[in-house]
């Protein structure tokens, strides 16, 4: 008899004693089609978030513990009332400097509405723990800049310390640098020639790491302040350099060729993603109604190539009609959500992930058109692909309860991305690449709503094959878990932040059936061991059938398990930690079908395992107990 077997590397083993688990999290599932199909209307000048409403928000986790280092285990570094970390793709605000050493920063804002002191929250960890530990009182927060900033990105210039790059008020690039990583008192504040730009990304890289490449949007017309179109493009997307480590500027505001008015009218705020690796640098571009497209340079942005990825069927799409084939029917157009991660491997080539979306627009007269999201899937590509052909790396919602639906509720709190979104990428010194992204959460609803978590899948094969998703917030089924962002250098962890809240969506948002109170957010950091994959291969087992009913169980349960041949299995329920919480009657099994009692009166609520070994092979069965 042939079975599959869940074979995690560090997640359903003891080998990493007293650290907490992964939770493997069941195959992919469609979401159903009346939510699929329920469409959002949105500007086509969207490129501002407004500021919203108010209902009762939920508690979060408490704090796994103050200055913690160990996998799995959620360490709270900051807070933030203001809620909105990207319009779409997330930034670079991780950077792992090895042996333990890591910078993080986030927008943070403590008063709603005007959020007038808005800014660069920062903090960092010197190997064993975070120096800023009053950060979890929004109170003792102090933000990097000496003016009004949002959306920042992190890197750090060789010989120096971190650097960031902001955008301010009226919408010029703001540079921070400290002398030395994690050091608070040496914060240098500098305006830079990028005057009328906002959203930008930055990196560094170069030969000699001090080379500061930013893209951003040139001020669009609809934005505060109004801005001009730039080259004929209303918020047009450009490139600036520093080679010297943001002294002087040798590239400013450039509109790189292949990205003119022919071919786009506008661009979205944060629909864009950018690495650099030595002398390589790139960055791809996407958003509902362009095309896809990479920007590479191989001579530290001296001189570039494009690449489309995805082609969006309008070239300069200004309100049209998608009716594609002009038989005068409107058509629903495959795209992607503007929500990108990009990453350059060992061999300078390039990986990108992006969220599945799908748009259409029926009436050029209201300024609107329709996006769907419920679209649900995680786009991938490489170099190797070519142009326009982008591949799937997952396709549906991962079944948590593994009942073999989506359960989840008819309102999608609003993101303006699909249900799996929000991706990061990482790679190691093997090449094997990571990406974390968050979901909508099966099996957490909450009203009409449910939650969005975060998962990681890898591939070790340039995307041929990718692992099964893992759920990495699996503490607390009913907060949300959003835009996590890791370093780009795994080592032994695959280094995390993310936001958390007890409350589907965002405050700072476009109109929400169901608003969101303002409320503080915390500001978590997780290192999560490299090896938490969870992969699936076919051994020769002699286990088949294996349930566990009922399933959730509150006092007990019984274990179902067919045999084809006489066996001695040894079994243990185990918690999320790794940890044996109850033995289970073994021993010698005649071939057929047994069933064995479960007592788990006394056992606190949550997610537990049952494991089954024969000596060739491990099965699991999650159980959950309230």
């Amino acid at each position: 008899m042939k079975r599959t077997i869940l074979l995690a590397l560090g997640a359903l083993t003891f080998a990493s004693a007293g650290a907490q688990q992964a939770i493997p999290t069941g195959k992919p599932v469609k979401v159903p089609a009346k939510i699929a199909n329920k469409a959002y209307t949105i500007s086509h000048n969207n490129f501002v978030q407004t500021e919203m409403y108010a209902l009762p928000a939920k508690s979060g986790n408490p704090t796994v513990g103050a200055n913690q280092v160990s996998s799995f285990d959620e360490v709270v570094i900051g807070k933030s009332v203001y809620d909105l970390q990207t319009n779409s793709s997330v930034q670079n605000r991780v950077v792992n400097h090895g042996g333990g050493q890591v910078s993080a920063v986030w927008t943070f804002g403590k008063v709603d509405a005007s959020f007038p002191e808005r800014g660069t929250g920062y903090n960092y960890r010197n190997g064993t723990s975070w120096i800023q530990t009053g950060y979890d009182d929004i109170d003792n927060i102090v933000r990097v800049e000496n003016i009004r900033t949002g959306f920042p990105s992190l890197s750090r210039v060789a010989g120096k310390g971190d650097v960031v790059v902001a955008h301010d008020l009226d919408g010029s690039a703001q540079l921070a640098q400290n002398n030395n990583v994690g050091d608070l008192n040496t914060w240098t504040n500098a305006a830079t020639p990028m005057d009328s730009t906002f959203w930008n990304r930055m990196i560094v890289g170069g030969p000699d790491g001090k080379t500061i490449h930013v893209i951003a949007l040139t001020t669009p017309t609809t934005g505060t302040p109004a801005g001009v179109p730039y080259q004929g493009i209303d918020g047009a997307l450009v490139y600036s350099r520093s080679t010297n480590g943001g002294s002087t500027w040798d590239k400013q505001k450039v509109l790189l060729p292949g990205i003119d008015a022919t071919l786009f009218k506008r661009f979205g705020g944060d629909a864009y993603a950018i690495d650099a690796k030595g002398n390589t640098v790139a960055f791809v571009v996407g958003g509902f109604n362009n095309d896809m497209f990479l920007m590479k340079s191989t001579d530290n942005g001296d001189n570039w190539t494009k690449t489309r990825i995805m082609d969006f069927p309008i070239d300069a799409y200004d309100d049209n009609l998608t009716d594609i084939n002009n038989d005068g029917l409107v058509d629903t157009v495959e795209t992607n959500d503007g929500a990108l991660a990009i990453v350059i491997d060992n061999s300078d080539l390039v990986h990108v992930f992006t969220g599945a979306m799908r748009m259409l627009n029926d009436d050029t007269t209201d300024g609107t058109y329709s996006y769907f999201p419920g679209t649900a899937g995680l786009l991938y590509w490489n170099e190797n692909l070519g142009p326009d052909n982008i591949a799937t790396a997952l396709d549906g919602v991962p079944d948590r309860n593994g009942n073999g639906t989506l359960d989840i509720g008819a309102d999608i709190p609003v993101y303006q991305v699909g249900l799996i979104s929000h991706p990061s990428a990482g790679i190691d010194a093997s090449g094997r690449i990571y990406v974390t992204f968050d979901c909508i959460a099966d099996n957490t609803l909450l009203d009409t709503r449910s939650y969005r978590h975060i998962f990681a899948m890898t591939t070790a094969d340039n995307g041929a094959t990718f692992t099964d998703p893992v759920e990495i917030t699996f503490f607390d089924e009913f907060t949300e878990y959003v835009f996590g962002a890791i370093g780009k250098n795994v080592d032994d962890k695959v280094h995390l932040v993310y936001q958390r809240d007890g409350e589907p969506g965002i405050a700072v948002s476009p109109a929400d059936a169901n608003p969101h109170i303002y409320a503080e957010n915390d500001i978590v950091y997780l290192d999560i061991a490299s090896d938490f994959y969870v992969t699936s291969v076919t051994e020769n087992i002699n286990i088949n059938n294996v349930t566990v009913y009922p399933n959730p169980a509150s006092e007990f349960a019984q274990l179902t398990f067919t045999l084809a041949d006489a066996a001695n299995i040894s079994a243990s329920l185990v918690n999320v930690m790794g940890q044996k919480v109850a033995a289970i009657n073994g021993g010698n099994f005649a071939p057929g079908t047994h069933t064995v009692n479960l007592d788990i009166n006394g056992l606190a609520a949550g997610v537990y395992f049952v494991n089954l070994n024969t000596g060739n092979g491990m099965v699991t069965e999650k159980l959950i107990v309230r």
